[in-house]
């Protein structure tokens, strides 16, 4: 029955051992933080990163959007100026309305319809 009996004590371990253990097993401990950590700050930048690029678009777009509405202001401005534009001939009509369209680039096309049922389109 002795021999089933299991002792710490039949153990020795030398300095050396103990000391290249406790060595690697400190080592694999800082590389396991090290890595984590790198992984945290790499992601985090990432994500600021991509927020910062969005924001920037967003800003972007707003502005375009809203020079957009500014134009076509203007344009429904410069319609407004002549009420009586459907009676004008479509000579008239097809210049006043090229005129628009030529001080506004974003526009590429316009439509007006008349009360019986007839569409200009430029």
């Amino acid at each position: 029955m002795d021999k089933l009996t299991f002792s710490f004590a039949s153990f020795r371990f030398s300095v050396r051992f103990a000391v290249v253990t406790a060595l690697a097993l400190v080592c694999c401990i800082v590389a396991i933080i090290t890595l984590s950590l790198q992984y945290y700050y790499s992601t985090s930048q990432l994500e600021k990163h991509a927020l910062k690029e969005f924001e920037q678009f967003v800003g972007q777009s707003k502005k375009a959007l809203q020079n957009n509405d500014v134009q076509a202001k203007l344009l429904v401005d410069l319609l407004s100026i002549y009420p009586d534009i459907e009676a004008q001939s479509p000579r008239t009509k097809l210049n006043l309305i090229s005129e628009m369209m030529a001080s506004n680039p974003l526009v590429f096309g316009l439509y007006m319809a008349t009360p019986e049922g007839n569409f200009l389109r430029l």
